[in-house]
């Protein structure tokens, strides 16, 4: 098995370039670029691929893959979930709060909620199937709420990390204080 180094810049749905690299572990070059492309296929980005290595960049020490992660980031609104999922250096990184930038003009509508959580649960479900890292960042308030993501990390063999998050900043999703007091009331440890 070898690790194949692809360098990627991608136009961000709120038009930022951003340049990431990808790690492939595979056999070969041509099984390499296939989990490239898979990875960014269906992305609400536009993917545009400026350089690939095709040189082989190091042989694995053993024939096994680096343990695949899951990072699950809980906490009521303003606690500094997003932040901290982005310090993570993880590229698959979903919300539902995401959704409704990329598809309700960063409106929250109640009325989309259930579709917000399942477009992020098949986007988890997605990078976790092409073996990439992936952090979801949800206020996850209750236990059960988590429980989707639970099943795909016993599905796919991984140990979970799971997150709660204390900050006290400012939410970025402008909820309301009084729902925020709410959440932080039904909050279950």
């Amino acid at each position: 098995m070898f690790e194949y180094l692809f360098r990627v810049t991608c136009l961000t749905g709120n038009g930022r370039l951003t340049a990431i690299e990808f790690t492939a572990y595979a056999e070969d070059i041509t099984e390499a670029r296939n989990l490239m492309i898979a990875m960014f296929r269906g992305e609400p980005h536009h993917w545009i691929i400026s350089r690939v290595s095709d040189q082989c960049i190091g042989k694995l020490e053993s024939l096994e893959k680096p343990k695949q992660r899951l990072v699950i980031v809980r906490g009521i609104p303003g606690s500094g979930k997003t932040t901290y999922a982005r310090t993570l250096g993880i590229v698959n990184h979903y919300e539902a709060d995401m959704y409704f930038d990329l598809y309700n003009g960063g409106q929250f509508d109640p009325k989309k909620l259930k579709l917000a959580h399942e477009w992020c649960q098949n986007n988890v479900r997605y990078a976790l199937t092409v073996g990439t890292d992936v952090v979801v960042s949800n206020t996850f308030t209750q236990k059960w709420e988590m429980e989707p993501y639970l099943k795909m990390a016993e599905e796919f063999d991984i140990t979970p990390e799971i997150v709660v998050c204390r900050g006290n900043y400012q939410n970025v999703h402008g909820v309301p204080p009084e729902k925020v007091k709410q959440m932080a009331d039904r909050f279950e440890e």
